[in-house]
Parts: structure tokens; C-alpha cells; sequence
């Protein structure tokens, strides 16, 4: 029976998918991603126990730290820190000119790019 578990219950594969799962969530910005990480790290530790490759587990365990750390600085921080944050008129003119910049500067890219796209079109 634990033989057919261990079979099943691959760590690497398991690995695989927690990296990707960790990677997906935080790319999304939610908090979870944090939490996905640091089980993969933990996986990774159970790894390098049972494959002697120690070096994995001081890493792995920094690693847990660090995403604890994030975490409670992310979720947990408090409520009224985002607020103050925004509700600063100066501050929010600013972050408005930004957005507005960036995206003025990202249609003259698009077209440029629908230019030299219709040019060699025209020429070919």
C-alpha cells in the first residue's frame, strides 16, 4: 500500500504543479499565491531529505520565511494603509498623469506598428 502511494503521490510532480499554481496566483496578484509557495517549499524540503540533496532545505526554509513575510505585509497590513495611500489628491493626480502617459505612449507604438505592418503589406 505505501508502495502504490508513493507511485502515486509523485513530490516532483506535485512540485511541478504547486510552482505553477504559486506562479499563476501571484501573477494575478492574490495572497494565495504566498501560501502555494511555501508548500511547494516545503515539498521541495521533504525532497532534498529524501534524496540527500540537503543543500535544498536551509535554501527552501529562507524561502518559507521570506513568503511569510510577504504575506503578512501583503494581506495583513492594515486597512487603512491602502487608503491613505490613495487619498491624497497630489497622489492621485500623479498616478493618473502616469497611467495616462503610459498608455499615450503605448498607441503610438501600435501605430507604428499598424504602419510598418500596411507598408510591407503594400510592398509584398
Amino acid at each position: 500500500m505505501a508502495n502504490l502511494l508513493h507511485h502515486l503521490l509523485r513530490l516532483d510532480y506535485v512540485s511541478c504543479v504547486l510552482t505553477i499554481l504559486a506562479t499563476f496566483l501571484l501573477g494575478r496578484k492574490l495572497w494565495q499565491g504566498w501560501v502555494v509557495a511555501a508548500v511547494n517549499s516545503a515539498v521541495v524540503c521533504v525532497i532534498g531529505v529524501r534524496t540527500a540533496q540537503f543543500g535544498f532545505v536551509p535554501a527552501n526554509l529562507l524561502c518559507i520565511a521570506l513568503y511569510t513575510s510577504n504575506l503578512v505585509t501583503w494581506r495583513f497590513r492594515s486597512p487603512g494603509h491602502a487608503a491613505k495611500r490613495h487619498s491624497n489628491p497630489a497622489a492621485r493626480a500623479a498616478i493618473r498623469a502616469q497611467t495616462t502617459e503610459t498608455h499615450g505612449a503605448t498607441q503610438d507604438h501600435l501605430a507604428a506598428a499598424k504602419q510598418v505592418g500596411a507598408s510591407r503589406a503594400a510592398g509584398a
